[in-house]
């Protein structure tokens, strides 16, 4: 978390909220962030394993419906368009060739996270 500016010359901490929008360098939507494969019979472990993945990169926002996606017209849309395209890959990139044949593609990361609960959680 930063330090506001204005506490930290004044000697106290005031820690402000990160934006969910940061990214790392090393972010590219084709990485595996969960050692674990999205497979017909394996949704809790898999859901299990990205939920603590996003959660790392302070992205889980995006898959619980907590974070919106802005208006077009929003100075955020942009960056919410970047980040969400990411978690698509990431999410994406979990899933086994043989599933993901069969897995509709969505282009936002909360509606297909959803689908993929609602099609494989028991």
């Amino acid at each position: 978390m930063a330090i506001d500016d204005d506490a930290a010359k004044n000697g106290s901490k005031v820690l402000t909220k990160p934006s969910p929008y940061n990214l790392s360098s090393s972010d590219n939507p084709g990485a595996m962030i969960s050692p674990i494969m999205l497979t017909e019979d394996n949704y809790v472990e898999w859901a299990k394993e990205m939920q603590n993945a996003l959660q790392a990169k302070r992205k889980t926002c995006f898959i619980n419906g907590f974070l919106v996606k802005p208006s077009s017209t929003d100075p955020d849309f942009e960056n919410w368009q970047t980040d969400n395209s990411m978690i698509v890959g990431w999410i994406r990139a979990s899933i086994e060739p043989k599933v993901k044949s069969t897995v509709t593609v969505i282009d936002e990361a909360y509606q297909s996270w959803n689908e993929l609960k609602q099609r494989f959680s028991v």
